[in-house]
């Protein structure tokens, strides 16, 4: 079990483009977002562009930059959340997106690792 202390763009038209704190469960993914959450079963991962072996044990040394999830039904890229994406991709499709402004990466992030979207 990984969980990765980060957040992420879903690069996926069907999914929440938020993800919290990715967590890497043998052959699955899961994370939190800002609505309820999601698991996926997981043929092959990608990390930083490098496969992964999901029967061994991971090790992380960073927050990885990306990870690419390849399952049955196709693949969901997730990139680290930058406020440059933040701006292009998510300002002006996510609620709480319009009234802020994120100065650096660093904060942007921490507003999500610290937020409470559940209650």
């Amino acid at each position: 079990m990984n969980i990765i202390n980060g957040v992420y763009y879903v690069d996926s038209p069907d999914m929440n483009h938020i993800a919290i704190r990715p967590e890497i469960l043998k052959s699955a993914i899961s994370w939190e977002d800002t609505s309820h959450g999601k698991v996926l079963n997981c043929t092959q991962l990608l990390i930083d562009g490098k496969n992964i072996d999901l029967s061994t044990p991971i090790v992380l040394n960073k927050i990885p930059d990306t990870i690419e999830i390849i399952t049955e039904k196709g693949t969901c890229k997730l990139q680290k959340l930058t406020a440059k994406i933040f701006n292009e991709k998510l300002k002006n499709s996510v609620p709480l997106g319009k009234n802020k402004i994120f100065k650096d990466d660093n904060s942007i992030q921490q507003f999500y690792l610290d937020g409470n979207f559940y209650g």
